[in-house]
C-alpha cells in the first residue's frame, strides 16, 4: 500500500497540541524545548515539522535529537497551541529551558538535515514518528519527572531554526 498522509473515515478524539519554536541557533548544542508529561496522562510526540533551517556560513549537517530526562526541569512554562479549544494540556512545555534535569540516553529518534549557505525559501519538511499511524510515536510516560528534551546540535555560523512539534495526550 503506498504512503498516504491522510486516513479517511477516522477522526481521533485524543487531545492534540502543536508547539511552535523559533530559535537562534548557536555553534554549540542548544536546548530547544522540554516536554513533560502530566501526573495522570501519557504524552506521545507524533511529528516534527521543520519550517525553516536558516543558513550557515558553511553548508553542513545539523541534528535535532530527542533525549529522555528523568528529573525536574526549570524555566518558564509555555502553553502549546490547542488543536481543539476544549482540550487542556496537563503536562508542561518549557521552550529554551534554563536548567534541564538529568539527561539520559537518546529517546530513539534523531533527525538529520542539510543546511545550505544560502536559502531563499523551502517547503516544510514533516517527520512522522508514527510511520503513518502504525506506531505510537515517541512516548513520554505518565509522571511529572518524565520528559523529553529536544536539542539542536548547532553549527558554526548558523542562523534561525523554526520548527513545530505535534503531540497528543491520553
Amino acid at each position: 500500500m503506498p504512503f498516504s498522509p491522510f486516513k479517511v473515515g477516522t477522526l481521533s478524539t485524543i487531545p492534540s497540541y502543536t508547539l511552535d519554536i523559533s530559535a537562534s541557533a548557536t555553534a554549540s548544542p542548544t536546548n530547544l524545548v522540554v516536554i513533560e508529561s502530566g501526573s495522570g496522562k501519557q504524552t506521545s510526540l507524533k511529528a516534527l515539522v521543520i519550517h525553516t533551517v536558516g543558513t550557515q556560513t558553511t553548508a553542513g549537517i545539523r541534528t535535532i535529537s530527542f533525549k529522555r530526562v528523568s528529573t525536574a526541569n526549570t524555566g518558564t512554562a509555555t502553553v502549546p497551541n490547542l488543536n481543539d479549544s476544549a482540550d487542556t494540556f496537563s503536562g508542561v512545555t518549557r521552550v529554551g529551558p534554563s536548567t534541564v534535569g538529568t539527561i539520559g540516553l537518546s529517546a530513539g529518534f534523531a533527525v538529520k538535515f542539510l543546511v545550505p549557505t544560502a536559502l531563499t525559501a523551502m517547503t516544510p519538511t514533516i517527520f512522522d514518528f508514527t510511520f503513518n499511524g502504525t506506531l505510537k510515536g515517541l512516548v513520554i510516560p505518565v509522571g511529572t519527572l518524565n520528559s523529553i528534551l529536544v536539542q539542536d546540535s548547532g553549527a558554526t555560523g548558523a542562523a534561525n531554526l523554526n520548527i513545530s512539534l505535534v503531540f497528543t495526550e491520553a
